[in-house]
C-alpha cells in the first residue's frame, strides 16, 4: 500500500532512507546530503511537496518525496512538471518492485494534478537507477544535467505523461485507482483500449515492435 507519510513516522522514514542511499553508495555517511535525506520533517513541511511511504505487513518498505514545480526542493523542475526527490526502498525490501510502484504513484499524481512531464535526477554511479528509469521509458536529458553543491554530477531523466480518461489495459477509468500493475504491463505489451475514448484498440505485430488503432483517434505504437 502507497500512502501519505503521518507526523509520528518522519523518524523512521529519513533512517531507511539515509540507510539505503548510504547502503548504495550514492552518498557518504558524513556528507551534508545525509541531512536533507534524514529531514522528512522538512520536506513535508514544505507546502507543495507529498511525501509518500510504501507499507507492507505492517512496516513501512519505500519512499519518495513528490515535488511539483514552485516547490523549495526542485533543481531542474520546469513548469507543468513534478521532480521526484529521496526515492528510497529499505535494504531488505529491495528487488520487489518497491520502487517501481513509488515512480508509478508520482505518475498517477501528475496525471490528476494536470502535470505533463514526471522528472528524475541521479548519480552517474547508481547503476540500478538508471536501468529502473530506461526500463520505464524515461529519457535522458543530457541538457538538463547539473552539478550539486557538493560537486556531483547529476543526470536528467524526464517521463511524458499524457492525462487519460481511460486505463489502456483494462478499459476502466483513470480516476478509479492507481492502476500500477497496468502501467507495468503497458511497459512490455500493446494497449487494448483506447485511454481517450475506451474503444478497444485493433492490434498489429510489426517488425518493429507493435500498431494499436482507435478508429476515432488513430495509432499508437511501440
Amino acid at each position: 500500500m502507497i500512502r501519505t507519510i503521518q507526523p509520528d513516522e518522519f523518524d523512521a522514514v529519513g533512517a531507511l532512507c539515509v540507510d539505503a542511499y548510504v547502503a548504495a553508495g550514492v552518498t557518504d555517511a558524513n556528507e551534508p546530503y545525509v541531512d536533507f535525506l534524514a529531514d522528512t520533517q522538512a520536506m513535508e513541511q514544505d507546502p507543495l511537496t507529498e511525501v509518500l511511504i510504501s507499507v507492507h505487513g505492517g512496516h513501512i518498505t519505500g519512499t519518495v518525496a513528490i515535488c511539483p514545480f514552485g516547490s523549495e526542493l526542485t533543481e531542474v523542475c520546469q513548469p507543468r512538471e513534478l521532480e521526484f526527490r529521496a526515492l528510497a526502498v529499505a535494504r531488505e525490501s529491495q528487488g520487489g518492485g518497491i520502487a517501481q510502484d513509488l515512480i508509478w504513484a508520482c505518475v498517477d499524481w501528475a496525471r490528476e494534478h494536470a502535470t505533463d512531464t514526471v522528472v528524475a535526477c541521479v548519480t552517474q554511479s547508481n547503476a540500478a537507477a538508471h536501468a529502473l528509469y530506461k526500463k520505464l521509458k524515461f529519457v535522458r536529458q543530457p541538457a538538463r544535467d547539473w552539478t550539486a553543491p557538493d560537486g556531483t554530477p547529476l543526470q536528467t531523466y524526464t517521463l511524458s505523461v499524457q492525462a487519460r480518461r481511460f486505463c489502456g489495459r483494462c478499459g476502466q477509468e483513470a480516476s478509479t485507482g492507481l492502476h500500477k500493475s497496468c502501467d507495468t504491463a503497458l511497459g512490455l505489451e500493446p494497449p487494448r483500449y483506447c485511454p481517450d475514448c475506451r474503444r478497444r484498440m485493433v492490434v498489429q505485430i510489426v517488425p518493429a515492435g507493435w500498431r494499436a488503432r482507435c478508429v476515432k483517434h488513430g495509432d499508437v505504437t511501440g
